[in-house]
Order: structure tokens, then C-alpha cells, then sequence
């Protein structure tokens, strides 16, 4: 299963494939743009889990062998998981106090991506660790990225990845990643630290990786996705998930004053990565609904950050025109934001320094959206 791709299969139709130019066949060059055009919008929906047969083509990488990797049984949804353990012998060693260095990686097969769009990655797992992959060993988990002759091009990190408790058994990590100028990629997952000890485990039910549709942000779901909380001065201001999202029936982002007294408090709340295209115009939107006066928003805390494919800053936008106090849902819209040369990378930034929040003051957003123009 080594070096094999998942994707799933479009097929062309009955497209002539040959044409005649001065006399010349021009057969391959027209293969190449077919492929090219079929597979530019090819839907990916990939869904890993284990059974005892095959590991479906990931490789395991045991460093100093310490590690045991055992496929067990599970429940309905999940008949068959990864178990990993300390082998017996690190066991023994660890009874005469003896250090043992423990790290894994899993590297998947290759995957065919959908170019230029954001894509979701979602891990299903148990472990006595329970906090993200993306923080048990930073730099050891990763996307790499490959161009469509399959060489490395690069590797994305899985930072930001949101960890929670779906029931009392699984936890679920997930994030959303922006993977420009690849067109294939291997995820990897591993454990370089915290070492294994011998009551430690970590299994392993699920790797979902798929296209993220192209819409307005969910905060019920994407608030584990890559949002971060980049400026919280103080701790003044409560910041965190509501329930009074847009019509009742979604959830929202609010920042809240609620406490008394005089304090100097300043806030920056930035999107995950989105993909775009270099020397373009988008368009964001969003809605909002605040008791606080945003009209005079400090410059350079509102405004859409872009990078290259290294997420190297090459300028930024400013909102502008944001609203004074307003209680019911506002929806703001702003086009020709225009995107700089070698720019593939943006993040939307909301926030504020001045004025500063009251008590009792709040500002919430929802759906928002960063689209070509």
C-alpha cells in the first residue's frame, strides 16, 4: 500500500483527446489538460480507521523500538482501533528506574487534494494524555505537502488544533488547515513527548480528512478549528463561544465586559488560515451586533493579515467603516480587498484598544467570510 493515493475517481466522459495542430499530434499535452481540468474540482472525503488485515498503507515509525502497536476490538462505530503501549521490556526497565525515550510517527499514504481550498482534519482517539496532538509534541505533527510530481514542497503544522470530549471515552481533535500550491499530502502524527510510562496509552479510532466547504465560519464547530485568541490584555475581557448566534439558531464569537471599575484592556481574535490567490479581489462579510462603540476601532486590530506559502506577513487591509452601538444583527459587507504579490495565505483579525469596554459592554460576530470577488 506503500506510495498508493486515495482520491476519488472522475471520469472525463467521452472527451476527444487528439487534435491536429501544423500537422503534429498534440496527444499529450491535451491528456495533461484534461487531467488538469478534471481534477481542479475533485471532491475529497477520505475516512481512516484501522482493521486487523492492514494498516491501508500508513507507516510506522518506532523510535528505540519501545513502543508496542496492537490492533484491538472496539464497539459498533468503531469495531477495530490502534492501541499504543510500552513493550514489556521498557516495562522492566522502568521498574529499576531506568529513563526510557519514547517516539512514534504515523505517516499516512499519499492523498489527492482539492487545490486551493481549505481542508478539515478531524482525529478521533483515547488516551491518558487528552490534550491535542498539536501540543503533545510540537513540530512532530504535521501536513506535508507535495506538488503533482509528488515532491515535497513543504510542511504545514498542526497548531491551533482544538481538542474536546465528544462522550466520556473519545476526544476529538481537529483543525482547519490551508495547504497552498500542493495538490497531494501525507498526514503525520506522533508523540516525541511526554515519554510513555507503563500506565500510559493512546488509541487511536479515526482520521477523517476532507475539503472544507467554502461558507461562512460555524463558531459552534470552528472555534476548535484554528481560532485564536491572540490578545486578551489583562485578562479584562471575557472572550468565548455564545449561543445568541445570528436568528437564534446558530452560535456566535462575544467579548464581554463583566467586571466593575477602570481597567486598560485591549483584544485580537484572528480567523484560521484561508487560501487565496495572489493579486486578487475578495470579498468579507459578516454579521454583528455590539453594545459597543466600534466606530472608532483602533487602527491595525480590524483587518485581513496576508502571507505567502511560508505564512511570511507581506501586508495587511484594514477594515474600516465598522458601526457604533447597534443591539440587533447587522450584516457588514466590504469588496475589493485586494490580495499582494505571492500572497496564498489570510487571516481575518478582529479587535479593539480604544475605547475601552464598560461594564456590561459586548460585541458579537458571526458568519464570516473571506470569498474571491
Amino acid at each position: 500500500m506503500e506510495g498508493s493515493v486515495w482520491e476519488i475517481k472522475k471520469t472525463a466522459g467521452d472527451m476527444p483527446l487528439v487534435r491536429k495542430i501544423g500537422g503534429e499530434v498534440m496527444l499529450k499535452v491535451i491528456l495533461v489538460l484534461v487531467v488538469l481540468f478534471f481534477n481542479a474540482d475533485i471532491a475529497l472525503a477520505f475516512e481512516f480507521k484501522f482493521n486487523k488485515k492492514t494498516y491501508q498503507g500508513w507507516k510506522i515509525s518506532n523510535y528505540n523500538e519501545e513502543l508496542n502497536f496492537e490492533i484491538r476490538k472496539g464497539d459498533k462505530k468503531f469495531p477495530e482501533y490502534l492501541r499504543i503501549t510500552l513493550r514489556k521490556p521498557a516495562v522492566y526497565s522502568l521498574a529499576k528506574n531506568k529513563r526510557i525515550d519514547t517516539a512514534f510517527r504515523l505517516t499516512s499514504p499519499l492523498i489527492r487534494l482539492v487545490p486551493e481550498r481549505v481542508h478539515f482534519l478531524k482525529v478521533k482517539k483515547r488516551s491518558s494524555f487528552d490534550i491535542p496532538f498539536s501540543k503533545l509534541s510540537k513540530g512532530w505533527n504535521h501536513i506535508v505537502r507535495y506538488n503533482m510530481y509528488n515532491e515535497d514542497i513543504g510542511k504545514t503544522y498542526l497548531n491551533g488544533m482544538g481538542n474536546k470530549s465528544e462522550s466520556p471515552s473519545y476526544f476529538v481533535d481537529t483543525g482547519l488547515f490551508a495547504l497552498p500550491e500542493a495538490e497531494k499530502a501525507r498526514i503525520v502524527l506522533g508523540v516525541d513527548w511526554p515519554d510513555f510510562s507503563e500506565k500510559d496509552f493512546l488509541d487511536i479510532y479515526g482520521v477523517k480528512f476532507e475539503e472544507y466547504e467554502n461558507k461562512p465560519f460555524d463558531f459552534e464547530e470552528d472555534m476548535d478549528l484554528g481560532w485564536e485568541i491572540k490578545r486578551n490584555y489583562q485578562n479584562q475581557l471575557v472572550m468565548r463561544i455564545s449561543d445568541n448566534g445570528v436568528n437564534g439558531s446558530r452560535h456566535c464569537y462575544r467579548v464581554e465586559r463583566n467586571r466593575t471599575g477602570k481597567a486598560d484592556m485591549a483584544f485580537r481574535l484572528a480567523s484560521p488560515y484561508v487560501p487565496v490567490k495572489p493579486d486578487s479581489y475578495y470579498i468579507l462579510s459578516f454579521e454583528e451586533r455590539h453594545s459597543y462603540d466600534f466606530s472608532r476601532v483602533t487602527k491595525g486590530y480590524c483587518q485581513i493579515l496576508w502571507y505567502d506559502v511560508k505564512r511570511n506577513l507581506l501586508g495587511k487591509s484594514e477594515m474600516g467603516g465598522l458601526l457604533g452601538p447597534h443591539l440587533d444583527w447587522f450584516p457588514w459587507m466590504k469588496p475589493f480587498f485586494g490580495s499582494p504579490k505571492g500572497a496564498r495565505l489570510a487571516r481575518i483579525e478582529f479587535g479593539n484598544d480604544w475605547p475601552d469596554f464598560k461594564y456590561g459592554d459586548f460585541w458579537e460576530v458571526d458568519e464570516v467570510w473571506l470569498r474571491p470577488q
